[in-house]
């Protein structure tokens, strides 16, 4: 992509993401619908007790209410600090969260 740094974009945004994004809004809001949303309708894809795999898990936005529905969600993220932020959110141990480059697929673990 181009502009895009794997190695910095997080780094960069993690500490104004949720402000901009917010939690149950922000600019994806008018293209898939809020983060309530679209967690409804995953978990109507994926049944009870499914499983999800989110890319780019960011600060949990999607993830948090995922889990609340009862799914077991694996986030994957690039930034360091955008899964610090999310592992200091309330319910983010019931995520697991790997460290990676969804362009690499050589993930430790």
């Amino acid at each position: 992509m181009d502009g895009y740094d794997s190695e910095t974009y997080g780094e960069t945004i993690a500490e104004v993401y949720d402000e901009w994004y917010g939690v149950d809004g922000g600019i994806a809001i008018t293209q898939i619908g809020s983060p309530s949303e679209v967690a409804d309708r995953v978990n109507t894809l994926a049944g009870p007790a499914g499983t999800v795999l989110e890319l780019g898990v960011g600060t949990g936005r999607l993830a948090l209410p995922l889990a609340d529905r009862g799914l077991t969600v694996t986030g994957l993220d690039a930034s360091p600090s955008m899964l610090d932020r999310l592992r200091a959110k309330p319910g983010a141990d019931r995520l697991t969260l790997v460290a990676g480059d969804m362009a690499d697929p050589t993930i430790a673990g």
